[in-house]
């Protein structure tokens, strides 16, 4: 799914949530390099750019993959109980629980198409978690929301690469068999 907008909680001082990666359905997708202070471009990010909430550096995770579990027609619901957030230094703040906004359920990310659902169809999508208690982040309790819109956008397969590189392979031997020929 290609990126979009995000709505965000007080304290959120960075940038939308942007294309980068976006959300990469059936994979874990990694991020990392969170710090204290605005994000300066020593983060690897993953999902999205990296974000400022309460002066600190932070990127959106899987640390499972992300799956659909239903879809009828217009509307779908993918699993995001290993969604998580790297924070100010913390690798991975799990936010697969604590759903809090109606309609929502814990871990279950819920969609909604213009039309099907498929390749560039536009979506919104809404999440909420909450983080737990004991965090080491010392935000046990924040309430967090993902609120997406976008379009959704068809991921190569590693076997479409493969044909690619094997169809430039061949116009290039062909340009060469050409020059060897004149």
């Amino acid at each position: 799914m290609g990126g979009g907008t995000a709505v965000t909680a007080p304290g959120f001082d960075g940038q939308w949530l942007t294309n980068n990666n976006g959300i990469v359905l059936g994979t874990a997708q990694a991020a990392s390099g969170t710090h204290s202070g605005a994000p300066n471009g020593s983060e690897i990010e993953g999902i999205d750019n990296a974000w400022g909430y309460f002066g600190h550096t932070g990127l959106h995770l899987t640390t499972a993959p992300t799956n659909v579990l239903t879809a009828s027609g217009n509307t779908a619901t993918v699993d995001f109980s290993g969604w998580a957030v790297s924070w100010n230094g913390i690798a991975a703040i799990p936010m697969g629980t604590g759903a809090w906004v109606a309609g929502t359920q814990n871990g279950i990310a819920q969609i909604t198409c213009g039309s099907n659902c498929g390749n560039g169809d536009t979506f919104s999508l809404l999440y909420s978690a909450t983080v737990p208690a004991n965090d080491p982040s010392m935000m046990g309790n924040t309430k967090y929301m993902l609120s997406l819109t976008g379009t959704v956008a068809a991921v190569p397969e590693a076997s479409t690469y493969g044909m690619m590189l094997a169809g430039l392979g061949l116009v290039g031997f062909a340009v060469r068999r050409r020059k060897l020929m004149a």
